[in-house]
């Protein structure tokens, strides 16, 4: 018996190799097998979706892969981020005084 993550391995190889559509089966297993560990059923549905441009599925499978071989990645969500994705207009003056007393060189307008 081979290990999951070789089979994972060897799989993706194939799939660069052949390209998605020679390797229906092996997906087709792969999802199950995804379905079976409680992975998301959008990446599961993604991966099986014929109709689906390839990219697409092989993102899925690099992902389905990434987390049947290590489940711990599926707490990782997305990086937050470390400032508002918005800036915020500095129009209090509480806030450009702050602002001055950090910069003490600058002037905030």
């Amino acid at each position: 018996m081979t290990h999951p993550t070789m089979e994972l391995d060897r799989l993706a190889r194939a799939l660069d190799r052949d390209g998605v559509a020679a390797h229906q089966t092996e997906l087709s297993a792969l999802a199950g097998r995804a379905t079976a560990a409680k992975l998301p059923a959008g990446l599961v549905a993604a991966l099986t979706d014929h109709a689906g441009p390839d990219v697409v599925r092989l993102r899925a499978f690099g992902r389905v892969a990434a987390l049947l071989a290590d489940p711990s990645l599926a707490e990782v969500t997305h990086l937050r981020p470390r400032f508002a994705p918005h800036p915020v207009p500095v129009t209090s003056p509480d806030l450009v005084a702050a602002a001055q007393a950090r910069l003490p060189h600058r002037r905030v307008a």
